[in-house]
């Protein structure tokens, strides 16, 4: 999408509410080398939106980096969410904007490798009915069949940010070796019969999935 075009889509969505537009910029101040991590604002309209409309419970998150995105997706609803990083360079930002935006209380942290730390969550039985997946784009397919382990047996959304490539990479006409794998997720994640998936031209590109309730045998 060209730069009017999204400039003209911005333009006729609802206004960024303050809080969220100034953690924005103190993301972009503060950590001007790594900014370009934080997802767009039409993403986080989507998130927000999606929450809205679904109202999970428990949604967890992996790739935490300065919080903008758990931010959006508790905006949305009345959700307890996990997040996890294996980095808190963030952190302490993340914590003052979530705080003032009421949502500090419902949000955790977790400072840990994004696998050990689903493998952990599994082992203590813990369930999920959203996750938002924005980490290594190599591990994309082995987090995803992580997070159906900890999906609980209502219906669960799931929504993957980076589909359709990372700043000046793109699953169109590029050759690299993280696009290459991006690819292969894509593909892998349209196959998967368990449940509805679909691609969308948001910011770096979203795949949003929803998964029925788990029939009794």
């Amino acid at each position: 999408m060209n730069q009017s075009l999204l400039n003209y889509c911005l333009n006729h969505s609802s206004i960024v509410p303050d809080d969220l537009a100034d953690m924005r910029q103190a993301i972009i101040k503060q950590f001007p080398d790594t900014a370009h991590n934080i997802i767009s604002v039409q993403t986080g309209q989507t998130l927000a939106m999606l929450s809205q409309l679904f109202q999970p419970q428990q949604i967890l998150e992996i790739g935490t980096y300065a919080g903008y995105s758990a931010l959006w997706l508790t905006y949305g609803s009345k959700a307890h969410l996990t997040t996890i990083d294996r980095s808190d360079q963030g952190l302490a930002l993340a914590q003052d904007f979530w705080r003032q935006a009421g949502v500090g209380k419902r949000i955790t942290f977790v400072h840990h490798d994004a696998d050990q730390a689903l493998r952990l969550l599994i082992e203590q039985g813990k369930k999920f009915d959203c996750f938002f997946i924005d980490a290594s784009k190599k591990n994309l397919q082995k987090h995803v069949e992580l997070c159906l382990n900890l999906r609980t047996d209502q219906r669960c959304l799931l929504i993957i940010d980076n589909v359709l490539g990372f700043r000046d990479h793109s699953v169109v006409g590029v050759e690299h070796k993280l696009i290459d794998k991006i690819k292969g997720f894509n593909q892998w994640l349209v196959e998967q019969t368990s449940m509805i998936v679909t691609m969308l031209p948001i910011g770096d590109g979203i795949s949003i999935c929803t998964l029925p309730a788990v029939r009794e045998t």
